[in-house]
């Protein structure tokens, strides 16, 4: 019902935004269609703040989670009163975000018709409420790309995992691989520059492989362009209509410093990829590890960093093996 019920919302609302404007107080409403059993209206008052509408058989609980509102409205329909909970957002920056909630809400309310619509908005409000806060710190070009690189190799490690889990992306957490499934880890790196082909290693244990297990390296090069195909958001929209959970992965989002409430301007930062390259991690590869310092890290060094020079592309791992090294993320192999 995801994706569908997304795309019918968005249509609602351009219907909504076409329409005369109701009067100061009032709402313009439009039925949203196959959303379950329940009677469901998407609504907008006349300064455009979005809404979804849901007949109540009395007034239940209320509550504000960030910029989204839980509310009871009496509102005339068909010459009588009835009693609607109203869930609206006042903050156009996530409006995207906001599609997804009424998503999750509608599926609720589906899923539990015995609890007053109120209480099941509110319950999964509380899912969402670190998404509902408004605009954050935005990120820069280079921090995009980065982020951008490790959700490319997310997209496609999530097609080998039926179960769509973004279990496997540890990069929003700061763990020392981006993506880890036990033994197996892919560690991403990415570079804006036009030449060269350096990756710069955080620590002395970024490079080691997991015990027992794998680790590979994938190093993407971008070129920023104002038309270019890729972004942020395109892929998080690719992930999500590919099956991942919305709000789990607007939650990484968040603590990668991307949020929903950033998508207008970080949308807007368009890249185009112009190379790709996997490497195993190995005894061969140009690397410290801990193993690098026998008595230890020496005293006083501290956040080590350092930059390594890739090897020649016949040290790249063949289309083969790069989808075997996928599939082991995503738990097929």
């Amino acid at each position: 019902m995801s994706t569908g019920l997304v795309d019918r919302i968005r249509l609602g609302w351009i219907v909504l935004a076409e329409a005369d404007d109701p009067s100061p107080g009032g709402l313009i409403t439009h039925p949203l269609a196959d959303a379950g059993p329940r009677e469901l209206l998407l609504g907008r008052d006349v300064g455009g703040v979005p809404c979804l509408l849901v007949p109540a058989d009395g007034p239940g609980p209320e509550e504000d989670v960030g910029v989204v509102t839980v509310r009871n409205r009496g509102l005339v329909a068909a010459d009588r009163t009835r009693t609607f909970v109203v869930i609206s957002c006042g903050d156009s920056s996530l409006r995207d975000v906001f599609d997804h909630l009424l998503v999750g809400v509608a599926a609720a309310l589906e899923a539990d018709s015995s609890q007053h619509p109120g209480v099941v908005a509110i319950r999964v409000l509380a899912h969402w409420k670190e998404l509902l806060r408004g605009r954050a710190q935005l990120l820069g070009p280079t921090d995009l790309a980065a982020l951008l690189a490790e959700m490319l190799v997310l997209e496609e490690v999530i097609k080998h995992d039926p179960m769509r889990s973004l279990a496997v992306w540890t990069g929003p957490s700061k763990a020392r691989h981006d993506l880890r499934r036990g033994d197996h880890a892919i560690e991403v790196k990415s570079t804006l520059s036009h030449t060269g082909r350096q990756i710069t290693v955080n620590g002395v244990d970024q490079l080691e492989m997991p015990p027992n297990g794998s680790l590979t390296l994938a190093w993407h090069r971008f070129e920023p362009v104002p038309d270019g195909p890729l972004s942020v958001f395109t892929v998080a929209d690719r992930l999500i209509a590919a099956g991942v959970s919305a709000v789990d992965l607007y939650q990484r989002l968040e603590a990668a410093g991307s949020p929903p409430s950033a998508r207008d301007v970080h949308d807007g930062v368009r890249f185009r990829l112009r190379e790709r390259r996997f490497f195993t991690v190995d005894g061969d590869f140009p690397r410290i590890t801990t193993a690098t310092f026998p008595q230890g890290v020496p005293p006083g060094v501290d956040d080590l960093s350092y930059k390594v020079t890739l090897p020649e592309d016949r040290a790249a791992l063949d289309t083969d093996d790069v989808n075997a090294a996928l599939a082991r993320l995503g738990g097929a192999a």
